[in-house]
């Protein structure tokens, strides 16, 4: 948006601003309040519905406005738009009514409403993804207001083909990158002679960006090429199915088929890259704007390829951010478990605004169209959008949906579901979430905390801080027990995306990062665990009696792309085993076996240390247990 647009704002309703004439050029709105985008009315102390005038030089784009918005250009009505997601094109005075409203629903039959009133089975009508309804998100907080400032259109698009870039825009282009000008009316293509370096993720070649100015403004773009088959075939499909049969509802082992060869895997630039991410919410308060690089940073320090946009959409600086620092990101579309067969109208534009936002950005790797669809949803409306996402941007890779066989499993062992001993007979080629909920590291927050699943698996407490610690270590238990297990099954898994980053708002969830962006001790524990070259020791317990063993298989999982001789050392408490071995980039190897005597009570920690032919250290990690005394079982044994 130009510098010199000044945007306005006053609370009232549709029907009140039509009388007294706000939408008309030609109305006084001196008196209203600046209205800086982002804006939210929560966080202004307004109620939820209001209009913004402004004037627009030249055709924008208008989006981000929740939840329903009537948009006035010249006086006149253009458009109504349904959620933040939708989005229309105007020029010259606008104004725009804006009403923030609750899910609104379809009830389809008296049969299914029992079910439908469920906030994940609800046939909902507006698309406005985990910002509607989410198990992450406080019953408190409002998104209502406008997210987005106005975009010129058309914007000028970077491309990279071959060799080439090819600069696309509106008007005159100047265009100059690698000692090179070039200039032409709506297109421009310019030949860089050489190969330009790809690239890659931080933990490969590293990200490598060009620079491109046009008409004196630096854009960068990135030459990398990728490909993944995320079509099961039948065989897929009955893998998972087994797999889910045997980890989550049976607790122990099923026969175990294999994927094809080809599903799940995932080439960058040609070479096999195995999927180390988290999914991530930066703030369901969309005016409060995150440091980007900074987050960026934190993924990177967590030793993660690759980040889950999670049922929403972030800021262009979000992925900005990610191709700078080598960072994947797999972009969901705002779509979060049910919806109404009416919806398919509004999800199409929603998902074509997405995709033309998005596609040219070098981090994006892989489309999801909905988070933890309804079968419904799968069989109807996530169809169209898959085809349309294909039609839009043909070169890449497109799931309909995650946590349905076949595709991924959502492996919350340990919370929902058993306890972290049944991550043994998980085995899907995709996990896209685990995680276990913890209290934030400061406070008395509550919001979001799933009481209930919280006392099954931590027994009684005895008050704020003794739930706070014991959750805490609880979450850093499930976090490496599930994110080790997935690895250590390369190649049969190929992808293994945790579940979740960094709180969104102030609430007790799954994240390793609270809203204040302090770190949990989950978060180092997912860093342990996510490190490229790792030596992983097999558990499935976090607790053990004094006097039990505890230890287990040692393997190497190795994700450099590249083969290496190490010796690991493992040792508790005096005693340590050492073993020879090379880290195989294709596969998870198993070098031996290490076992230690628990005790005496308290946090025991056997500790693995990978080192390189020349007695450099090359990576570390840990495994730990609460040991404790007595006789009987201990209350929370089979939660870790």
């Amino acid at each position: 948006m130009p510098a010199d647009t000044v945007w306005r704002v006053r609370a009232g309703s549709l029907a009140e601003g039509l009388r007294l004439g706000y939408a008309d050029p030609a109305f006084d709105d001196s008196a209203w309040d600046p209205a800086p985008l982002p804006f939210e009315f929560q966080l202004h102390g307004m109620p939820g519905r209001g209009w913004f005038r402004g004037r627009l030089p030249g055709p924008h784009r208008l989006t981000g406005l929740d939840t329903l918005a009537v948009v006035f250009v010249e006086g006149r009505e253009r458009a109504r738009l349904a959620g933040p997601y939708d989005a229309c094109i105007a020029e010259g005075h606008v104004a725009i009514h804006v009403e923030e409203e609750g899910e609104r629903r379809d009830w389809v039959t008296s049969l299914l409403r029992p079910i439908a009133q469920s906030d994940i089975y609800g046939w909902k009508r507006t698309i406005r993804g985990v910002h509607g309804n989410w198990d992450c998100k406080r019953d408190d907080l409002r998104s209502g207001g406008w997210w987005r400032a106005p975009t010129p259109e058309p914007r000028v698009r970077v491309l990279a083909r071959g060799q080439s870039l090819v600069v696309r825009g509106g008007g005159e282009l100047r265009v100059r990158a690698g000692g090179v000008e070039r200039r032409g009316h709506g297109e421009v293509r310019l030949d860089l002679g050489v190969a330009p370096r790809a690239w890659s993720t931080w933990d490969r070649a590293g990200p490598h960006l060009v620079p491109v100015e046009v008409n004196g403004v630096l854009h960068e773009v990135g030459f990398r090429t990728l490909s993944v088959s995320l079509t099961p075939t039948l065989r897929d499909v009955a893998a998972d199915f087994l797999s889910y049969l045997g980890a989550l509802a049976f607790g122990r082992g099923m026969p175990d088929i294999g994927h094809s060869a080809e599903f799940w895997r995932f080439r960058l630039n040609g070479e096999d890259l195995f999927l180390r991410g988290t999914n991530y919410v930066s703030d369901l308060h969309p005016e409060r704007v995150r440091d980007f690089e900074r987050e960026a940073a934190l993924l990177r320090e967590a030793n993660l390829n690759l980040v889950r946009v999670h049922g929403h959409v972030e800021p262009p600086a979000f992925y900005h951010a990610c191709s700078r620092a080598g960072i994947l990101v797999m972009q969901d579309l705002p779509l979060q478990w049910g919806y109404a067969p009416s919806v398919r109208a509004s999800a199409l534009r929603v998902t074509r605004n997405v995709v033309e936002e998005l596609r040219e950005e070098t981090c994006l790797a892989i489309w999801n169209a909905h988070n933890e669809p309804m079968p419904w949803d799968l069989l109807g409306v996530d169809r169209s959008l898959v085809s349309l996402i294909r039609r839009l941007d043909p070169g890449r890779p497109v799931l309909a949906g995650t946590a349905y066989p076949g595709v991924t499993m959502h492996a919350y062992a340990g919370w929902y579901f058993g306890d972290a001993r049944n991550f043994r007979y998980a085995a899907p080629a995709a996990c896209t979430e685990l995680g276990s909920q913890s209290l934030p590291v400061e406070g008395e927050e509550a919001a979001c905390a799933q009481v209930e699943l919280l006392r099954r698996h931590l027994g009684a407490w005895s008050d704020l801080e003794d739930l706070r610690a014991r959750s805490q270590e609880y979450q850093a238990i499930v976090t490496q027990i599930g994110v080790e297990h997935f690895r250590r099954r390369k190649p049969d898994c190929r992808a293994m995306v945790h579940f979740l980053f960094a709180d969104a708002n102030p609430a007790v969830s799954w994240s390793v990062l609270d809203f204040e962006r302090r770190k949990k001790p989950a978060f180092a524990a997912l860093a342990r665990s996510m490190s490229p070259l790792l030596a992983s020791l097999e558990r499935y317990e976090g607790r053990a009696r004094a006097g039990e063993r505890i230890g287990g298989g040692v393997f190497l999982v190795n994700d450099l792309g590249r083969a290496v001789d190490v010796s690991v050392r493992v040792g508790t408490r005096g005693s340590v085993v050492e073993f020879a071995g090379s880290a195989d980039p294709e596969r998870a190897v198993r070098i031996g076996e290490a076992w230690f005597v628990a005790g005496p009570p308290g946090l025991q920690v056997v500790e693995l240390e990978v080192r390189g032919a020349g007695g450099e250290a090359l990576a570390r990690n840990e495994a730990w247990w609460r040991v404790e005394g007595g006789r009987g079982r201990m209350r929370g044994d089979e939660g870790g």
